[in-house]
């Protein structure tokens, strides 16, 4: 949450900035430190490929339902 409070902070500045503004730079923060550790890969893996693409949806849906 850290990489995201300072991603917020880049873009607002740092006076008045709400939990809510580093919620909302979650997922920038989530995709640029993946990018910089697996610089030639996508985190749902190959976007080409339809079962990858799938299987990462079905997962998503799963986490949110409460299923495993």
């Amino acid at each position: 949450h850290a990489l995201a409070g300072d991603l917020a902070a880049e873009r607002l500045g740092p006076w008045g900035m709400t939990a809510h503004d580093i919620l909302n730079h979650l997922p920038k923060a989530f995709l640029k430190h993946w990018h910089a550790n697996n610089p030639d890969e996508s985190p749902l893996g190959d976007a080409n490929n339809k079962s990858t693409s799938e299987r990462a949806g079905k997962t998503v849906m799963m986490e949110a339902s409460g299923e495993r």
